[in-house]
């Protein structure tokens, strides 16, 4: 499964350089968990944060969190769970299936429902 970190910088620090000097000595030791496959790491143009689109055989959030806490004192993270555009365009067509299934169940009559004129007497 894929996911997307996207984080962007905390706001207002005491003491800018000494944060970022901690910040840099934290990002040089920290080294992913063997079981992210780290497939894009990217900045954003404006300075203000980036992104990593990372891979994993099984979904952990205690894993992903783990990643996004160890930069939590400079970084707001947002983690998003994505797919493969062919992968996405599959489960619609599935979900549109399925909402089309109870659509034609509900507009048919229940089974064991009277007809009109059944009702006689």
């Amino acid at each position: 499964m894929k996911f997307v970190f996207q984080w962007t910088r905390r706001r207002g620090t005491a003491d800018m350089e000494a944060d970022l000097a901690a910040e840099r000595r934290t990002f040089d030791a920290w080294m992913p968990d063997h079981r992210l496959t780290l497939l894009h790491f990217l900045s954003r143009a404006d300075g203000r944060g980036g992104m990593a689109l990372v891979e994993m055989d099984e979904p952990d959030g205690k894993l992903l969190g783990r990643a996004a806490a160890i930069f939590s004192p400079w970084y707001e993270f947002e983690i998003i769970p994505v797919m493969d555009i062919p992968d996405a365009i599959a489960l619609m067509d599935e979900a549109k299936a399925f909402r089309e299934r109870l659509a034609e169940s509900a507009a048919a009559p229940a089974p064991g429902a009277l007809d009109d004129g059944a009702a006689g007497g």
